[in-house]
């Protein structure tokens, strides 16, 4: 419901099987690819994670993958977000967290973006 995930900002729910699994193989396959992510000169505008003491990485992505999975997960996300109807926008590749990294809740906004 609307109130249960306005409170904890972020809800759970099932995605397509082939979607899953799609993900989780390029995932697998390429997570020896991960390059870090350039923080540096975003400076604390960006402190929704905690660059600066926990590096992430970004698994990089074709163009047809961001594509496909924006298609397929796009209800699941419109359905979250109260049935809207929603323009895919930006989809960078998988951020991989390392131990001690956070992120905090925050809005992305469109001049970030």
């Amino acid at each position: 419901s609307a109130g249960s995930r306005e409170q904890v900002g972020f809800a759970r729910a099932p995605i397509p099987e082939r979607t899953w699994a799609a993900l989780s193989t390029y995932y697998y396959n390429n997570r020896h690819a991960a390059q870090r992510e350039d923080w540096d000169d975003l400076g604390t505008s960006m402190a929704f994670v905690n660059w600066w003491e926990s590096q992430t990485r970004l698994i990089p992505m074709p163009l047809r993958w961001k594509e496909r999975w924006h298609r397929e997960l796009m209800p699941t996300v419109a359905a979250w977000a109260g049935d809207v109807q929603l323009q895919a926008t930006a989809f960078y590749g998988m951020r991989v967290y390392a131990d001690a990294s956070w992120l905090i809740r925050h809005v992305d906004r469109e001049d970030t973006h």
